[in-house]
């Protein structure tokens, strides 16, 4: 790593310090999969590094690097903060299951998706067959402004057993779609496990009312 050049004041001021900042995490070493606070954590360790004793050893520099710690800090704070607000609104989303596609096609779309190694489209088409046969079996309402966790809560009603493997699909559908995670193959397995739950309690319910009359 280049170290930085000292031909300008140590006590930067906070316009300074976030150039200095955006600047250094904009080159190529740092376009890596490791998080925002690892990334910092190596920018300042090695520009610590780049000292000098006979600078590090002054109280004037010690203040500099105190200064922008701090700068580096609250930067760091208000990405993330910023982050998770967006990621907590964005998960109201609705469901987007489409009408003319049917639960058997969702479900080999899902498929053929993690065939591919396509966890989120798989994870996606997954859980939208959950929801369309529901649909399809009367078990719920077709809406289109319904949400995952929605739909989790209205067939729970239905069938208590399905709260925790629905749930747990609903939670990863909205991750997945609405939190910009990185779909992962035990994701796609979270969600097919709601959904055969669903359709053993889909079944179960049948019986039931078959016997009833």
């Amino acid at each position: 790593m280049t170290p930085i050049r000292f031909d300008i004041p140590l006590t930067p001021d906070q316009d300074t310090g976030r150039q200095w900042l955006e600047t250094e995490l904009s080159q190529a070493v740092y376009q890596q999969s490791e998080g925002l606070f690892a990334r910092i954590q190596r920018f300042f360790m090695d520009w610590l590094e780049s000292f000098d004793g006979s600078v590090a050893g002054t109280a004037w520099s010690f203040a500099g690097l105190l200064a922008l710690g701090l700068l580096i800090i609250g930067f760091a704070y208000f990405r993330m903060r910023g982050k998770r607000l967006i990621t907590r609104a964005e998960k109201t989303g609705s469901i987007g299951v489409d009408q003319d596609i049917s639960a058997d096609e969702y479900l080999n779309l899902a498929r053929e998706a993690a065939a591919k190694g396509s966890w989120h489209d798989a994870a996606v088409a997954q859980f939208r067959a959950l929801v369309k046969s529901a649909e399809e079996r009367v078990i719920i309402s077709v809406d289109p402004s319904r949400t995952a966790l929605e739909a989790a809560n209205t067939l729970r009603q239905d069938s208590p057993e399905l709260e925790a493997p629905v749930t747990a699909a609903a939670h990863t559908f909205d991750a997945v779609v609405y939190g910009h995670d990185d779909a992962t193959r035990r994701d796609y397995d979270t969600v097919v496990a709601g959904y055969k739950a669903a359709q053993e309690a889909f079944e179960t319910r049948r019986k039931e009312r078959v016997n009833a009359s």
